[in-house]
């Protein structure tokens, strides 16, 4: 009774998901699992462990978790609430177009440093909880209306203080486009498998589809060989951007960077322009909000056209190395 439920998000993979408002008038998402099963229950309470510890402005902030009766099971099941953030997912706003390469910088900052502060997530004594995303997809990136990229789903994540039961060695979780090329090899789970997964985002992100098309197997296939950063006919890129994702999508997990964070300040020197120091962080912002309004069919930003900002961010970037784009 403390939530009044307002409209169904959506239902799939093992949550069912819906808008509420709060007794204090905010709007909040209610998460359920979508099966009556103990362990996709679990599976909440583990999601919430996580996110309760976690906070950064790019993750989207778990606020409680609750258990209620549904009147059919004859026990307690568990309610997940999270911040509302109205916008759109990486993999909708990829369906305009490339994403611009300023804007893919700030995205690759942001969510790097989300991913950091998962890898770091810690236990009341200290100790570090090894705590994995597992799950880093196009559809699990959220862009918000103020343009800043968010993690949500810790469906699937892992850490020492996980509960769930379904824990045999060598099953694989997560969206197989983005698993690391070691998961299908005997491989584990680790930071480097997540900063994979951001890579192969990323990259999608700036060519506006997705890496891999075909079969399940030709995508293995494709992943396991270390040839994702293929262009189409009459593709181009921006080759420091394109270099800065490569290093993410090393085949080798050892070759990939040590820690996200690492990542997140590859990112960052590219967004600011690189070792000239051009500073594009005020663009990046503007720019990303006009894609969101862009992709949603919203207002424009601040008086203006989404072109104009794009154009306007655009020459914020640019510079001679720029000037004529090539693959990677």
């Amino acid at each position: 009774g403390r939530y009044e439920v307002i409209d169904e998000i959506g239902a799939g993979g093992m949550g069912r998901v819906r808008l509420a408002r709060d007794p204090s008038g905010r709007l909040v998402v209610l998460k359920t699992a979508l099966r009556n099963d103990v362990d996709d229950d679990e599976r909440l309470r583990d999601e919430a462990r996580v996110g309760l510890r976690v906070r950064h402005p790019s993750l989207v902030e778990t606020l409680d978790l609750f258990d209620y009766d549904d009147g059919k099971s004859g026990r307690s099941r568990p309610v997940l609430v999270t911040a509302y953030v109205p916008g759109v997912s990486l993999l909708e706003l990829r369906r305009v177009g490339p994403v611009h390469p300023l804007v893919v910088c700030r995205l690759g900052k942001q969510l790097a440093e989300a991913l950091d502060a998962i890898h770091d997530a810690r236990a009341d004594d200290g100790s570090l909880l090894g705590v994995l995303h597992r799950d880093v997809t196009a559809g699990n990136c959220l862009i918000g209306h103020d343009g800043r990229a968010r993690l949500i789903d810790l469906g699937i994540s892992r850490s020492t203080e996980s509960k769930a039961l379904r824990t045999e060695t060598g099953l694989l979780r997560g969206t197989l486009r983005y698993l690391a090329p070691e998961l299908f090899d005997g491989g584990q789970y680790s930071a480097q498998s997540d900063l994979w997964a951001l890579g192969v985002v990323l990259w999608e992100a700036l060519i506006g589809r997705s890496a891999v098309s075909g079969s399940d197997a030709v995508a293995v296939g494709r992943i396991c060989s270390g040839s994702l950063m293929s262009l189409d006919d009459g593709e181009v890129v921006e080759p420091r951007v394109a270099r800065a994702i490569s290093h993410l999508l090393k085949k080798n997990a050892n070759e990939r960077p040590r820690r996200a964070r690492e990542a997140a300040a590859l990112f960052a020197m590219l967004e600011k322009g690189g070792p000239r120091g051009q500073s594009g962080t005020d663009s990046a912002d503007e720019l990303a909000q006009a894609l969101v309004w862009r992709a949603i069919g919203g207002p424009d930003v601040e008086g203006e056209t989404s072109a104009v900002v794009i154009e306007r961010a655009a020459r914020a970037f640019a510079d001679e190395d720029l000037m004529t784009p090539t693959g990677p």
